[in-house]
Order: C-alpha cells, then structure tokens, then sequence
C-alpha cells in the first residue's frame, strides 16, 4: 500500500444526531470500540469544567487507543436528562444498544446513589434497555474522589451503586488530575467481562443481517440525488491510490439498484445490485475484504467489469449514518487479487470516516 496512513485523531467534530449535540472522536485501528459519554448540559456552565471535559474525552480516546491498539469510535452528547427521557418512553430510533460502552457522567450534587430519585429511575431505563451486555460505567466527577481499589481494580463496595446486581458499574474521578482519570475509565471499559461482551458486538458486526431501516436514513440524508461532490472525489482519488487499485467507489445500496457518489477509474452512475459485492459489504458492521473472489464467491456471483474482466479482488468499509445505519460503502477493487494486512484495513476505516463526515455533515 502506498502512504497507508497512521494513527488518525479525528476530534471535535459536531453534528445533530435527531434532537441531540453530539461530538464523535476517533482513533485509527481496526475492530473499533464504540463508546457513547453522556452528561447533563448543567456539567458545562463553567468554562474551565467544560475545557477539562473536553480535554478528558480526548484523553480517555487516546488510552484506549494506547492499551488496546484497536479503533476508537467516541461520541459525547450533553443532553443526559433528554437522552434517558428518550429511551424510557421507547424511542429505540437511538439505538443505543450499539455501543460496546455507555458512560454517564455526572456531577457531585447530581449523584444518586441510594436514594431513589427521578434521576435514578431514568437511569435504570436505560440500564434495563442494556443491561444483559453489562456494559455500563456511572461516573461522579468529585474533587475528592477518595477511590480505594483491591488488587484487581475493583471499585470500593462502600462506593458501589445500589444497581451493580445489573452490572452498574461506579467510579468517582478528580477532573484536577485528567490523565489519571482518565486512565481510571478505559481501566473499568477493559475489564475482563466488559471485553468478553465486546467481543460478542464484535462477532456480531462480522454477521451479516438486513437493516430494514437503511432505506428511511439514506431518505433522510438526500443521498440518492446528491449532486456531485469535489470532496468525495478527490476522497476517491486517494483511496484508490493509496491502494494501488485500479478502482474506488463510494456507493450508497437500495433494494436493487446502487448509486454511485464518487467513483475513481470509471463513471458514477447507477447499477443493478445483481451480483454487486457492495451489498455484501452493507450488510456488515465490518470491513468485508475478499482477497480473491474465485476462492470466495460462486463463479455466476462474481461481477464483470465493463472490459469483461472478472473482479478478483474487493475491500470495502461500510459508512454508518449518526444513527448507526448502514447508509454507504466506500470500496476498493481490482482485476488482480491481493491481501490487505492491518494497517491497511485501518486505512479502509480511515477513508470510510471521512467520507461518513462528509455525508452526515459532520
């Protein structure tokens, strides 16, 4: 590959994600963990609090990134009390379940533990829409923490949540000391049975399944008469010279025809989805990476170029609305087959984020 690219540190970036502010992080690698911080608007009245917020999602992006040398995907909505609202009369449109982790920042004088207030309420909606996962972190932002943890970094049981029989996980942090706290969140996110449920996101993201919901995000979105985007061009471009492919496409997958928003080495235009491996690819939280379709697909599922040539070699990633929908794939391909190792899968990931950027206004 030429000029695979290294670590990505996409930060800051906002968007409306239906009635929510949300800010996505990311940090290059392959299988990502998807996280979703959540906090009360109150936490950001003072500015210094609300820079050392800012600073602290970074830095918990960054050593997860560190320990695990895996994707970090983080998105950071301050809209906790409207978010749990959200979820507790059903509307599952969020999709929170998609996230490997869920922490839920609050306050000092917003903490509920043992006393069973409106607030603990919301936040046991929440826990029962995903509580078989366990995959939940409740974290007070104190000036005086006092933590005292055993051996294996379990949290004091005096500061344990009335709610940890459902996997509540608590944790008090200084925002004095960032980096530590920090270091304190990704320690609790990568324990042993948080990971054992990360692992199963992961192999269900390598399944394949419909989403009977992609046709109202892509709606949404305008993508099937977007016009042409310099942008998504030159993205194009440099995937498929980064690749050393003769072709590269971003392209958005109906029920039997797809659109192409960009396209490098031949025109944009619309297909037939009959024998298309980009709807394999939409399928598939993952990247789908065929090194050779001959030892892959069935010889009449392999599609033919305009020149009549086979296509034997095919990667794409798919690019996911706000939402977590499968709305796009970005792809490369080529008439010869050859293998990507990780660096290049996450070079796929890379390209697949800007591009979602781009399509989400990100």
């Amino acid at each position: 590959m030429q000029g695979a690219a290294g670590r990505s540190r996409s930060s800051g970036r906002g968007v409306l994600w239906g009635a929510f502010g949300i800010s996505r992080l990311h940090r290059s690698g392959a299988l990502p963990h998807r996280i979703l911080v959540v906090g009360s608007r109150s936490l950001l009245h003072r500015a210094a609090r609300r820079e050392a917020l800012a600073q602290l999602t970074e830095d918990l992006a960054d050593r997860i990134w560190l320990s695990t040398r895996r994707g970090v995907d983080l998105d950071v909505v301050w809209e906790l009390r409207r978010l749990l609202r959200s979820v507790l009369t059903g509307l599952t449109a969020l999709r929170i379940a998609r996230y490997d982790s869920v922490v839920l920042l609050a306050a000092p004088e917003e903490a509920t533990y043992g006393r069973p207030t409106r607030s603990s309420r919301l936040i046991r909606a929440i826990l029962q829409e995903m509580a078989p996962e366990g995959r939940f972190l409740s974290v007070t932002l104190d000036p005086h923490p006092m933590e005292r943890e055993g051996p294996h970094g379990a949290a004091d049981p005096e500061r344990a949540s009335p709610t940890a029989a459902i996997e509540l996980r608590s944790l008090r942090i200084d925002l004095e000391s960032r980096k530590r706290a920090a270091a304190s969140i990704a320690r609790r996110l990568q324990s042993p049975r948080l990971e054992v449920a990360r692992r199963l996101a992961v192999r269900a993201d390598a399944t394949e399944d419909d989403d009977p919901q992609r046709a109202g995000a892509v709606e949404a979105l305008g993508l099937t008469d977007r016009p042409d985007d310099e942008r998504l061009d030159l993205l194009v471009e440099r995937a498929r010279d980064a690749f050393d492919t003769r072709y590269a496409e971003i392209n958005v997958v109906a029920e039997d025809v797809q659109w192409s928003l960009a396209a490098a080495g031949l025109p944009r235009g619309s297909r037939s989805t009959d024998k298309s491996l980009c709807v394999l690819a939409s399928r598939r939280s993952a990247p789908t990476i065929i090194p050779d379709t001959l030892k892959r697909l069935p010889a009449d599922r392999i599609p033919r170029l305009a020149n009549g040539r086979l296509v034997r070699f095919y990667a794409g990633h798919p690019i996911h609305s706000i939402d977590g929908h499968r709305i796009a794939v970005l792809c490369v391909y080529d008439t010869r087959p050859r293998r990507l190792d990780d660096d290049e899968i996450s070079a796929l990931r890379d390209l697949a984020l800007q591009a979602e950027a781009r399509l989400i206004g990100a």
